[in-house]
C-alpha cells in the first residue's frame, strides 16, 4: 500500500483491490507487470464479474503489484549478498501465521526495541532458539516455536544464517550476528521506569558514548 496518508475511502478501496488479488491468485490466476500495465492469466478464470472489478480497481492493483515486486527485488539482492542464508521456508511462514496478529505484532516490537544488526564477530553470534527464549522470559513476551520465532526474524529483517554446507533440512534453528538495541533499552527505562533519558543513556551507554565527540567534561 502506499507510504502516504490515505483517506478512508481510499484504504477501502486499496483494502477491496488485495482482496481481489488474493482471491483471484487462489484461483491460479497469474498478475504481472509489462510496460507499467497489469497482465494476468489465464483469463479464462477470471470471468467477465472478475475482469470488470480488476478494470474498476486496476489503478490500486496497479501499486499493490509494483510494490509486490519492488520488496522481492529487494530481498533477493539481500539473499543474494548473503550466500548462506535461505528463502523463507513456506512451513515457517505458514505456523508463524497460526499466531494472532496481536502475538505477532508483539513478536515484532520485542524484535525491533531488543535488537539491532551487529558486526560479524564470533561474540555477536546468537542461535534463534536461544533468542526465542529471551524473548518469552521479556514481560511482553509468551511462547513461541522456534520456526515462529525465525519467521518473525525474517519478517523483521534479520535473516537466519545456515552453517556452511548445511542446507535448511538440516538445522532446526539458525543464527544471527545481533546485539542488543542499546536505544530500544533506553526508550524502555525512560518509559516504563521514568528515568530520564540522560540518566538512561549513561547507565546502557556510558557517559563517554552519549556526549557529542568534541565535549569535554
Amino acid at each position: 500500500m502506499p507510504y502516504r496518508e490515505l483517506s478512508g475511502e481510499e484504504e477501502q478501496r486499496y483494502e477491496t483491490a488485495h482482496d481481489l488479488l488474493e482471491e483471484l491468485e487462489a484461483l491460479g490466476v497469474v498478475f504481472r507487470l509489462v510496460d507499467g500495465k497489469v497482465r494476468f492469466k489465464p483469463a479464462s478464470r477470471v470471468g467477465k464479474v472478475g475482469k470488470a472489478a480488476l478494470e474498476r480497481y486496476k489503478a490500486e492493483i496497479y501499486e499493490l503489484l509494483r510494490e509486490d515486486a519492488e520488496c522481492n527485488a529487494r530481498w533477493e539482492a539481500l539473499l543474494a549478498s548473503q550466500p548462506e542464508t535461505d528463502p523463507l521456508p513456506d512451513d515457517e511462514w505458514e505456523e508463524f501465521e497460526e499466531l494472532s496478529i496481536d502475538q505477532q505484532m508483539a513478536c515484532f516490537r520485542w524484535i525491533e526495541e531488543s535488537l539491532e544488526a551487529a558486526p560479524i564477530l564470533e561474540g555477536n553470534r546468537r542461535d534463534s532458539y536461544h533468542l526465542k527464549h529471551v524473548f518469552e522470559r521479556s514481560p511482553e513476551g509468551f511462547y513461541v516455536s522456534d520456526a515462529q520465532f525465525r519467521a518473525a526474524m525474517w519478517l523483521s529483517g534479520h535473516l537466519g544464517r545456515r552453517y556452511p554446507g548445511k542446507h535448511y533440512e538440516d538445522l532446526e534453528s539458525r543464527y544471527y550476528y545481533v546485539r542488543p538495541n542499546r536505544e530500544g533499552f533506553v526508550q524502555k527505562l525512560v518509559e516504563y521506569a521514568g528515568v530520564p533519558a540522560d540518566w538512561a543513556r549513561d547507565v546502557i551507554m556510558g557517559d563517554a558514548e552519549r556526549r557529542p565527540p568534541g565535549k569535554e567534561l
